[in-house]
């Protein structure tokens, strides 16, 4: 959900500020916003003390019990918080009514200001007395109570205080006699007293969190408080109070007069005054959402950054990619071009698609600049200009299919904007050809060794990978070879049973669109109902069967491609996989893909049954996945050898005839195993130790070339 989205009609007023009175909703414009457990953005979990319902901050502890477990010299945690000091019960210091009967005011000490000056001048003193024979009349009765300036406080100020406009003169009786005597003590300690409303935001008999805004100049107040009301409406990542006071501490510390500031002088002056990651992330996302509000109702397409959620994609269509960068793509006549090529690529494209046709584009121009070619105009823009830039691709020596894709995009663009006439000065010859891309070489086959899955497949290995989440997605890719973005997007209940009871396993081929179906076995069944239940305990309403782990609170996202990606790559790293010759060996999850047909087709499944299994839309897509092992192909030719003897012996006659065959045959024999031999491999091809595949141990991508590896 946008920033915008849930901010009320803005009539756009002439300042800077009245846009922000405008677009800050009632409930964020107080100095203290008192969160309420219905935000579970503001709202933090509760405090895993069994007796407390306070709210959680650091360790998972409310403050007080913090303050506990850190006397207590913050012994282990699990056992501290069933010892009788954790488990008592947390003494809040609320504000009580005044006893006195008919009295409708709160009492400061033991009765109300108005009560104790009652009982001075008429019952001696004797407060108990008062409050037994005493029955008062409501004073109230001609003028509707004013509640307290404390937000939370629900009695009333008392009547010749109502009409003053004074903070400190709109507080109940009890909070008056404690903010008095609080500016007291500060004041006897040689400290400041407190302003009415540090003094709101200190409170701790409401546990309810408390955001507050003090001690800011009005604009960055206000601005502030939309920022706190943008990150609530995201419900995204939580944001706990303490955090938020840590975030206005360092804010104060920068001296900053507002967070529209340019984004790296933000970021530098937060630093520089030790801000926390947390401060720092804080202030790049409010910056964000105020830049929004500041150009709210002009073209989106102008800016340099594309917000792909403002312009409407979701978090499926847009497969994780938030923004598109044009920063990096200079002149401005050329990003002005590249913002108009994009526009409509994003009409006929996948969004990932047209996110590595710009990164192309920036690398483009980053090229050209370092080679001092970078052109000014868009006359400028030569067909030799353009031979820099390939000669550049070619002497950096990246792979084929990289070097492709940083010329293919640049190919399609200037074709695509001299076939329109965007720009009339671009010379018909600024363009590159078919022969300037380099055409895909044979690659090899990319499925796993056998020697390699022995090492991955086995439960110790499987269970290495870190999070339940990350261990089912990663059991899906290995048996059923989806690819990793279809993995990461199950539904909740993706399982069907046939007649018989056997598990099939129903997801969403994300590269076509569609759904496709899978038998699977009933472990990899098992596993699956087993996640689908630890989802539903801590999502309740979720659509996915694994969720984005970190700023999803509703769980409306599915598992992060980022985190995944992570998470597979300690995984490999962590196991130290190598080929039989000892050598470290790299695999990518792609690669279960590919080795999941060539098991099939080495083990005789039908070419067309593998291509139904894969979902491939054609059987020329699946002879590229499914290869067949040199075992299957030497055990082929020594077979069909052994036919041709027999036809042959009973075809020749005469011993010296079958001499020459026999040693034909030998020799015919010798050739095929030299050609494929292969080396002694533990289990058999089908068991459970030791499952048939092969393997190309392929070099490691350069950096550039892994920055643009999509491991799903």
């Amino acid at each position: 959900m946008g920033a915008l989205s849930l901010v009320p009609s803005l009539r756009r007023a002439a300042t800077w500020t009245g846009i922000l009175i405008e677009a800050v909703r009632p409930e964020f414009t107080p100095d203290v916003y008192i969160a309420t457990p219905s935000n579970q953005v503001l709202w933090p979990a509760t405090c895993h003390v069994a007796t407390c319902q306070s709210p959680a901050q650091s360790n998972a502890l409310c403050p007080q019990h913090l303050q506990r477990w850190n006397k207590a010299g913050r012994p282990p945690q699990g056992t501290w918080m069933l010892s009788p000091e954790a488990l008592v019960v947390t003494r809040i210091r609320e504000v009580k009514a005044c006893p006195v009967r008919g009295c409708r005011r709160s009492a400061g000490h033991l009765v109300c200001r108005r009560h104790l000056a009652v009982s001075r001048a008429h019952f001696g003193n004797d407060i108990d007395r008062m409050i037994r024979e005493l029955v008062e009349e409501d004073e109230f009765t001609d003028a509707v109570p004013q509640d307290c300036y404390v937000p939370w406080c629900n009695f009333p100020v008392a009547p010749r205080k109502q009409e003053q406009t004074d903070p400190e003169t709109r507080l109940c009786d009890g909070h008056h006699d404690r903010y008095a005597h609080h500016s007291a003590h500060r004041q006897r300690t040689g400290r400041t007293a407190p302003t009415i409303d540090d003094f709101v935001a200190n409170r701790r008999e409401n546990p309810a969190p408390k955001f507050k805004t003090v001690g800011l100049p009005n604009d960055l107040s206000w601005e502030v408080k939309y920022a706190l009301q943008a990150r609530s409406d995201a419900r995204a990542a939580k944001w706990r109070s303490d955090q938020h006071s840590a975030f206005l501490t360092h804010l104060r510390a920068t001296g900053v007069p507002t967070l529209t500031i340019d984004e790296d002088a933000l970021i530098t002056a937060f630093r520089a005054v030790g801000a926390t990651s947390l401060s720092v992330g804080f202030a790049r996302s409010a910056r964000a959402a105020l830049i929004d509000l500041r150009d709210f109702g002009a073209d989106p397409h102008e800016r340099d950054v594309w917000d792909l959620v403002e312009l409407g994609f979701d978090a499926i269509a847009r497969d994780e990619v938030r923004h598109l960068d044009f920063t990096a793509i200079k002149p401005e006549w050329l990003r002005r071009l590249a913002k108009q090529w994009t526009k409509h690529r994003l009409n006929t494209s996948r969004v990932t698609t047209v996110s590595g046709n710009l990164r192309a584009l920036s690398k483009m121009c980053k090229i050209l600049e370092a080679r001092g070619v970078l052109p000014e105009r868009p006359k400028d823009l030569t067909r030799k200009v353009l031979e820099t830039y390939i000669l550049a691709v070619r002497q950096a020596r990246y792979s084929r299919n990289y070097s492709a894709r940083l010329l293919s995009a640049p190919r399609m663009f200037f074709d695509h904007v001299l076939r329109e006439g965007w720009e009339p000065e671009l010379s018909p010859k600024a363009r590159l050809y078919n022969d300037d891309i380099p055409k895909p070489g044979q690659t090899l086959p990319r499925y796993i060794s056998r020697h390699v899955m022995a090492q991955i497949e086995t439960p110790s290995s499987l269970d290495q990978i870190r999070g339940f989440e990350a261990g089912t997605i990663l059991r899906v890719i290995i048996e059923g070879g989806l690819r990793g973005a279809s993995a990461r997007r199950l539904a909740i209940d993706p399982l069907n049973y046939d007649e018989t009871g056997a598990p099939y396993l129903v997801y969403t081929n994300t590269k076509f669109d569609r759904e496709a179906v899978i038998p699977i076995s009933r472990a990899l069944a098992a596993r699956i109902n087993e996640q689908a239940a630890r989802t539903r305990q801590r999502w309740p309403h979720t659509s996915w069967l694994t969720p984005r782990m970190n700023q999803n609170i509703d769980g409306s996202l599915p598992y992060s491609k980022g985190a995944w990606k992570q998470q597979f790559t300690d995984w490999v790293t962590g196991l130290e996989l190598t080929d039989p010759n000892g050598h470290p060996v790299r695999v990518t999850p792609h690669q279960f893909r590919h080795t999941v047909g060539t098991r099939m087709v080495n083990r005789g499944v039908d070419l067309d049954v593998v291509r139904s299994f894969l979902d491939h839309s054609s059987v020329q897509m699946t002879q590229v996945y499914a290869q067949l092992f040199p075992e299957t192909v030497r055990n082929a030719a020594l077979s069909y050898l052994a036919h041709m003897e027999t036809v042959i012996g009973e075809d020749t006659a005469g011993p010296l005839s079958a001499t020459y065959t026999s040693d034909v045959a030998e020799g015919a024999r010798s050739v095929i195993e030299a050609l494929f031999a292969t080396p002694s491999l533990p289990g058999s091809a089908g068991t459970a130790t030791a499952p048939p595949a092969a393997c190309t141990d392929s070099p490691a991508p350069s950096e550039a070339e892994s920055n643009d590896h999509d491991l799903g």
